[in-house]
């Protein structure tokens, strides 16, 4: 009944609605909870985030120094002029911008923020103001996770392809001093977007989905991987039936990276089975008679592998992994 009360409040367009209000927060506390909050799922952020990374063949580690100085004075709110031009050149390319918790987060503060305190209920409020700031520097650095490998794959995807436009003389990528023009730095933006989980591009479907409380964010970083493995596949394709050789170099090289990425974990899992000597009859029956239902069809890696003793540890490859949903489905 109180879910069929709140979509009907919702529906009817009034969402100052204190039903409405309520569930909004409500929302973007457990979503908070289960995401920025989380250490674990913060780090889990951060790998997913460098998988992107690898798969698109940026290889160039000497750029996260400079990707995490640029997040790094974002965060602490420092007054490096350079670095900030920076973000905001970042920024207005669309390579890095509003994580699907972070909006969630700060409607939630929004909300919160129209309580009207009263002197007497000034201590309340101070805690409740450093408690904001609290979840608002969490959720910076939750954002932070995937906007340092944005930054990062950008400049690693710019420097690839400038010298080739370089090399071309090309003017509508590169001006008369050999510096990239407004085109190509979108060109590069747009595989950077492609390539990388980019929230903003989530379907209107998913973003209703998402404001589900029980269903949580996730469902958005589903879309994306589904996204961004389309995108990938097709600009390398694109690439690789270009006329200029250099730039068929890049698809073939982005091609040999898909194939790292997705060779990685399978290779993971192959060495670690050997390495404890689990056959393929004992690797398949663990896998049908002990794993939970959420790490079904996963790929999974032993830490131990002792049935006289009953001890058996093994990591779930999937619960890193941006592509899960995807080898799930071929390994069902």
């Amino acid at each position: 009944e109180m879910a069929n009360a709140i979509k009907g409040v919702i529906s009817s367009g009034d969402k100052n609605h204190w039903l409405v209000s309520l569930y909004l927060k409500a929302n973007g506390y457990i979503k908070g909870a289960k995401t920025s909050l989380s250490a674990v799922t913060t780090a889990r952020n951060f790998v997913s985030a460098s998988l992107f990374a690898l798969n698109n063949g940026h290889w160039n580690l000497a750029e996260m120094y400079n990707s995490v100085k640029v997040v790094t004075n974002d965060i602490l709110g420092m007054n490096n002029e350079q670095l900030n031009a920076k973000l905001l050149e970042y920024i207005n390319l669309g390579i890095i911008d509003e994580d699907v918790t972070a909006g969630d987060m700060k409607s939630f503060l929004k909300e919160d923020a129209k309580i009207n305190w009263d002197v007497e209920k000034m201590h309340e409020w101070r805690i409740t103001k450093y408690a904001k700031l609290g979840l608002k520097k969490a959720n910076e650095f939750y954002m932070s996770m995937d906007n340092v490998w944005k930054i990062y794959g950008f400049e690693n995807e710019l420097a690839k392809w400038l010298p080739i436009y370089q090399r071309e003389g090309n003017r509508t990528y590169v001006d008369q001093y050999g510096k990239p023009t407004p085109a190509l730095m979108e060109l590069v933006a747009e595989r950077i977007r492609d390539g990388y989980a980019t929230y903003s591009l989530v379907p209107e479907v998913v973003q209703d989905i998402k404001q589900n409380i029980f269903i949580g964010d996730f469902v958005s970083f589903t879309s994306e991987s589904w996204r961004v493995w389309g995108k990938t596949l097709g600009h390398t394709i694109e690439d690789m039936k270009s006329s200029n050789p250099e730039i068929r170099e890049l698809g073939i090289k982005r091609l040999m990276s898909m194939a790292t990425t997705a060779m990685l974990p399978i290779t993971y899992a192959a060495v670690s089975r050997n390495f404890n000597d689990v056959d393929s009859e004992e690797d398949k029956a663990f896998k049908n008679l002990c794993l939970p239902y959420w790490s079904e069809n996963s790929i999974i890696a032993y830490e131990n592998f002792d049935l006289e003793n009953g001890e058996v540890r093994y990591l779930d490859l999937g619960f890193m992994n941006p592509w899960n949903q995807q080898i799930k489905i071929i390994n069902s």
